[in-house]
């Protein structure tokens, strides 16, 4: 999905609208960020479960840590010409910080 043209317009069209129509952004977070930030979460604490992850990590944290870092990938992508393997790449490096075993990851 990153690594579509047409959501890294929308999402940038949404973002510069925010001055202007602040109740669109409330409509999208509302609508479609929200739902799909707690499914991310329940993922994150069966990761945690699983022993995958540190039990004391704080899984907000980590949650925003990792929307964030998909978020600024996707309204300024690097020049490579593979963004989806990019963000992949950067994404377990992100876990690996936060303590998850990567080694199950396959590539």
């Amino acid at each position: 999905m990153v690594g579509k043209p047409e959501i890294r317009k929308l999402m940038t069209r949404l973002i510069g609208s925010i001055p202007d129509y602040p109740k669109l952004m409330e409509v999208y977070r509302d609508t479609y960020y929200l739902p799909r930030r707690q499914a991310f979460g329940r993922a994150l604490a069966r990761v945690r479960a699983a022993g995958l992850l540190a039990k004391d990590i704080d899984l907000e944290a980590l949650a925003d840590m990792i929307i964030g870092a998909v978020m600024h990938r996707l309204i300024m992508p690097s020049p490579g010409d593979n963004p989806a393997g990019e963000l992949r790449d950067h994404m377990i490096g992100l876990l690996r910080q936060a303590g998850f075993d990567v080694s199950a990851v396959q590539r």
